[in-house]
């Protein structure tokens, strides 16, 4: 049986109670008819859903590839939470990396490992905090923010679709070398 899957990094601990802390500085979100992302699923994604037969095979041919390769723990640094992904269509509150060559090299060997060919598209690293059911009247949001997350590891996930929003359950957690 096929299975939704993405790859996505983990947040830490400290970026969470950021995240939480944020929330609670801004209770005019309750006001809005969103949907909190749940802190278990809050994740930064590197190659979005797509759906698998074999996860076994995934997970092989990415242990394969990354004992031979170059990989080491990275940093990105969270510039912004906003409104997203662009002013005209505003679904989401996430908060805004800046794509350094670091996690852009994470994303390229993650796509030639699994055989997908480089997205057009630009890559946007973030973490979705809120996706809005009904857009009414929300503003654009844009507020400045600096949090930096040290990054060790990746991880396959199993993304769950229901009326309720997603849920993931951690397939396999992969470590850089160190």
């Amino acid at each position: 049986m096929k299975k939704r899957i993405f790859v996505g990094i983990k947040i830490s601990e400290k970026m969470l109670v950021f995240i939480k802390s944020w929330i609670k500085k801004n209770p005019w979100l309750y006001e809005q008819d969103f949907r909190l992302i749940k802190p278990e699923n809050l994740h930064l994604t590197i190659i979005p859903p797509w759906y698998e037969e074999n996860v076994d095979n995934v997970i092989l041919k990415v242990e394969d590839r990354l004992k031979n390769s170059e990989l080491k723990p990275f940093k990105i640094t969270f510039d912004n939470i906003s409104t997203g992904p662009n002013t005209k269509n505003s679904r989401l509150i996430w908060i805004k990396g800046r794509p350094n060559p670091d996690i852009l090299r994470i994303k390229s060997f993650l796509e030639k490992s699994l055989g997908f060919s480089s997205v057009s598209k630009k890559f946007v690293p973030h973490i979705t905090i809120a996706r809005f059911r009904e857009i009414k009247d929300i503003k654009e949001l844009y507020n400045r923010v600096s949090i930096e997350e040290n990054i060790c590891s990746f991880s396959i996930f199993e993304s769950r679709l229901s009326s309720k929003g997603s849920s993931y359950k951690l397939i396999k957690d992969f470590e850089f070398k160190c």
